[in-house]
């Protein structure tokens, strides 16, 4: 009985042990068949790797040799472009040698008759020259003498011109005098203390009070209408200048641009209707004995004068 159960212990054991020799190579086998595999996978891809490798470097390749195909692409038209203008010179170049082959093959009588003809332009062209010539001389006289009657009506010109600038200001000053104000009834009137004017020369100083300027502008179709400045200047005998502040004396300027100290001043409208102006001086202190001047300005230029004395 025991050495049955050896006997199926041993057979178990050696079942067993073949078993595991079997899985053993199995499994060992399966290794190195997935170990084929992988190498097998390895060299796939090195040779893709190296396919691709060859691919790109043949595009490379490839696209150098259209850029160099398309270089010579336009070499080749740049070329064709320039055979034809050679082409086209050539054409020319023959036209012309054959115009001068036909020249050359002139003959004698020809060559004379073109000389004769050639002769015959020049002696035209002299003849025309000197005739020219002579139109030129003519018109340089006729030039020179239009540039002298031309001279001479500017001479004219200017000399006429004068004249009627001098007229114009004859006329201007005809005008000026014919449009002048003048003075009506001008009287220089020197009052006391109630108003009433003074009649006895010299005039005594304790009785003076005003002095008044007054006069008519007189009628003038010529002259224009509008506002005229008046100024009375009554001059010391010391030449000194009555001063008025009520009556706004100051200075004033003159027709030829002096600077005047004067008396009173005042403005008047002239309608062409005979108006009266009234120049007043109101006495500011005592006077001194001796001739007094009086003068009447309007617009700047003196148009009457007079005098009195005061003892």
């Amino acid at each position: 009985m025991e050495k049955n159960d050896t006997k199926l212990k041993n057979r178990l054991i050696s079942v067993l042990v073949g078993v595991i020799t079997l899985l053993s190579g199995g499994i060992i086998f399966l290794v190195y068949d997935r170990s084929q595999d992988k190498k097998q996978i390895s060299i796939q891809e090195v040779q893709i790797h190296e396919q691709q490798d060859l691919k790109d470097g043949l595009s490379t390749h490839l696209d150098h040799e259209l850029e160099k195909y398309r270089l010579l692409n336009e070499k080749y038209e740049r070329l064709n472009i320039q055979n034809e203008e050679i082409l086209v010179m050539i054409e020319k170049l023959e036209a012309e040698k054959n115009n001068w082959k036909n020249r050359a093959n002139l003959s004698t009588s020809q060559i004379a008759a073109l000389k004769s003809q050639i002769q015959n332009l020049i002696t035209e062209s002299e003849i025309d020259r000197k005739k020219k010539d002579s139109e030129i001389r003519q018109l340089i006289a006729a030039n020179e003498m239009l540039m002298d009657n031309n001279k001479h009506l500017l001479e004219v010109n200017d000399s006429l011109s004068n004249v009627s600038k001098e007229q114009e200001l004859v006329n201007e000053n005809i005008i000026k005098k014919a449009g002048k104000l003048h003075f009506e009834n001008f009287a220089v009137l020197v009052h006391n203390n109630h108003g009433q004017p003074l009649t006895k020369e010299p005039y005594k100083e304790k009785h003076i009070e005003s002095i008044v300027a007054r006069f008519n502008l007189s009628k003038n179709d010529m002259a224009d209408k509008g506002k005229r400045s008046f100024v009375m200047r009554i001059e010391k005998p010391d030449g000194g200048i009555l001063y008025d502040a009520s009556a706004n004396g100051s200075t004033f300027l003159t027709d030829n641009k002096q600077q005047f100290y004067y008396t009173v001043a005042k403005d008047a409208n002239f309608n062409n209707n005979y108006e009266e102006v009234v120049l007043k001086y109101n006495k500011q202190g005592e006077m001194s004995e001796g001739t007094y001047h009086i003068q009447i300005y309007m617009d700047g230029e003196l148009t009457e004068k007079s005098s009195f004395v005061v003892k």
